[in-house]
């Protein structure tokens, strides 16, 4: 049931190409908090054509992104998916997509270098996040500034 003035989009797909689903049944549900984990979602899309669905299980479609919201459209999610499974619920073909933020760079993310005497955390946080290509930085506190007396590989 549509409620009144709602709105969503739903953009799947890759930096290339994408699937945008806009009237058909959705649920999703978040989970973010602050700690070192991914935050996560599940997504439910209900009776996507079976095009769509081979497109899913590809390689290629592994971004999501979620606008919502009344008059405006506002990002509430984006991220990697992960996983991709079909239920089936009476007659409707349910597809349950689990992402999580930044779970590419978390798997691939490789950093190899030597940090100088005189180097501080927000250095080394610097050069863990130069090597995480789809993460940009938030609100990053360290306690304290003072330089490592060595070098840091």
């Amino acid at each position: 049931m549509r409620q009144f003035g709602r709105q969503y989009r739903l953009v799947l797909g890759s930096e290339e190409n994408g699937l945008v689903i806009d009237s058909l049944r959705v649920t999703f549900e978040f989970t973010k908090d602050i700690d070192n984990t991914p935050n996560k979602a599940e997504i439910r899309i209900w009776n996507l054509n079976r095009e769509h669905r081979e497109w899913l299980y590809g390689s290629d479609f592994r971004k999501v992104w979620l606008w919502a919201g009344y008059s405006e459209l506002r990002l509430l999610y984006a991220g990697d998916i992960t996983a991709v499974a079909l239920e089936r619920k009476e007659l409707d073909n349910v597809i349950v997509l689990t992402c999580n933020t930044g779970d590419t760079d978390m798997r691939e993310a490789r950093v190899s270098t030597t940090l100088a005497a005189g180097s501080t955390a927000n250095d080394h946080v610097k050069v863990a996040v130069a090597s995480m290509t789809g993460t940009t930085p938030g609100q990053v506190v360290l306690p304290k500034q003072r330089p490592l007396p060595r070098g840091k590989v």
